[in-house]
């Protein structure tokens, strides 16, 4: 009860606005403004730091068997190289989305891109398997403040244009995740790992000298009442758009100190949608990262569906088994696979809506899984990974799309650093399933991965709410009856 009291005295009603004086809300001036190429400098750099993100998680794949041999680690040393990352990444989430929330999202994206860029030229340095782990470990803590990109993004696009804006930067994403296996091509066999830890830095030194341009959230800076400064950008969006500012004042909406709590994810209204986020998110994320580790290690243990017994530690294959360059190679041609899941995710989207699209790429996912277990060869096994990776990769990025959009300003970042913590905990535990676990059986795999996706076929369709053609909300208090979006919440602002 005190929560909505609380909430009600942070809003003024229209009716206390200067008789007569025409005014606009914050939405009504970006959907006024329009799509532009405003907003595609701010995905193209926007997108450089989530390429850094890509680039940094698809090395795992690539690292940890190669580290395997060299420094002779046993199969659950390897999967901790992966586990630790994730496991700072968690903490990372949760750290930079309180940060985001409080601070602003641009300076809490920039810090962790720097902690990235750092920590991660550090750990090509570490002289031993001890140091990597703690220096990978930091990497992940950088990486937990990544996903304040989507943030950023999604509270300047107009509504016409958000699921497919967002969707498009997840392009970055899958061009990061291609250039790693491709720099691996070239690099590891002659410069070997190390300065191939340092060359995949290089988007992060990008984005470092273009992220000063990068605009705060004007949702952010309302909610914190600096509203110069949300007139500045607009009139900013409006000049590169070629467009003008609404006639009229824009409404000022009174400052909400209630930012980034947590709690407030769990209020009755959001607790199913906040529960099954956290389940899709989690199972998104062991899938995905389970499926690029799993094929390269199916490339070096040579385990799939035709030999999926083979209980031989790698090293005693002949000795430890390097990934050679047509190991790479197919590597990289599943990497692709991103592309079309992305333009089918944008496709889907927009006719299915969010909901359903999640539903038909989970179930897509959890079949093409089920076909690895089939006795194919070698080329089949690349095709039926390509699908997986395509299809979880789709999935994967509508839950990025839905979720700032169907969570509320004032908990938008920690609510998606909370479900990106949850899919982190995914991430941490799939190494053990794919590095640790096939060498029990590949049948007991596929079966673990298949099920938890099939588990989010039902989630995904008992999400409460759909959020294609809906505005963005600002309380979590929309249960009240009112939509945070419209002129209530606002006055006026000269």
């Amino acid at each position: 009860m005190s929560l909505m009291l609380e909430d009600r005295k942070s809003y003024t009603n229209e009716e206390e606005n200067n008789e007569g004086e025409q005014t606009y809300t914050l939405d009504e001036a970006i959907e006024h403004i329009g799509f532009g190429i405003y907003h595609v400098k701010v995905i193209v750099i926007a997108g450089l730091s989530w390429m850094a993100d890509a680039m940094e998680m698809m090395i795992l794949s690539i690292l940890s068997p190669i580290l395997m041999c060299e420094w002779g680690l046993m199969n659950y040393e390897e999967a901790l190289i992966t586990t630790v990352v994730f496991l700072g990444q968690g903490f990372g989430s949760i750290s930079w989305g309180f940060v985001s929330d409080m601070f602003g999202r641009k300076k809490g994206l920039y810090l962790s891109v720097c902690l990235v860029l750092f920590f991660g030229i550090c750990s090509s340095q570490a002289p031993s398997y001890g140091w990597m782990l703690a220096l990978r470990l930091l990497v992940g803590f950088g990486i937990g403040g990544v996903p304040q990109a989507v943030t950023i993004v999604t509270e300047v696009l107009p509504l016409s244009s958000r699921g497919r804006a967002i969707v498009i930067l997840e392009f970055f994403w899958a061009l990061g995740s291609v250039f790693a296996a491709a720099i691996a091509i070239g690099v590891i066999e002659h410069l070997k790992w190390r300065w191939y830890l340092v060359i995949i830095t290089l988007p992060m030194f990008f984005f470092l000298f273009t992220g000063f341009w990068l605009p705060e959230s004007p949702r952010y800076l309302m909610t914190v009442g600096k509203t110069d400064q949300v007139m500045k950008l607009l009139k900013k969006m409006a000049a590169e758009n070629g467009k003008t500012l609404p006639e009229g004042t824009l409404m000022k909406q009174e400052i909400n100190t209630r930012r980034g709590r947590p709690i407030d994810l769990f209020q009755p209204e959001w607790i199913r949608t906040t529960l099954l986020l956290f389940v899709i998110w989690f199972t998104s994320a062991f899938t995905y990262y389970g499926i690029v580790l799993l094929t390269t290690e199916m490339f070096q243990t040579e385990i799939d569906g035709c030999n999926p017994y083979n209980k031989h530690e790698k090293q005693a294959l002949g000795g430890c088994h390097h990934l050679t360059n047509k190991d790479y190679t197919d590597f990289m041609l599943t990497t692709l696979a991103e592309f079309p899941g992305l333009l089918l995710a944008i496709f889907l989207i927009e006719y299915f809506g969010r909901k359903k699209t999640l539903a038909i790429l989970f179930g897509s996912a959890a079949v093409s899984f089920c076909l690895l277990a089939i006795c194919s060869g070698r080329t089949m096994s690349v095709i039926f990974v390509f699908a997986v990776r395509g299809f979880v990769t789709g999935s994967f990025q509508v839950a990025y799309v839905y979720t700032p959009e169907v969570l509320p300003t004032n908990v938008r970042a920690v609510g998606l650093g909370s479900c990106s913590t949850f899919a982190r905990i995914g991430a941490m535990t799939t190494p053990f399933v794919a590095q640790v676990l096939i060498h029990v059986s590949f049948y007991l795999v596929v079966g673990v991965y298949a099920t938890l996706i099939s588990l989010c076929v039902v989630a995904a369709l008992f999400l409460p709410i759909e959020t294609k053609g809906k505005v963005l909300s600002d309380s979590t208090s929309t249960s009240s009856g009112r939509n945070s979006q419209t002129r209530e919440g606002y006055q006026n602002f000269k």
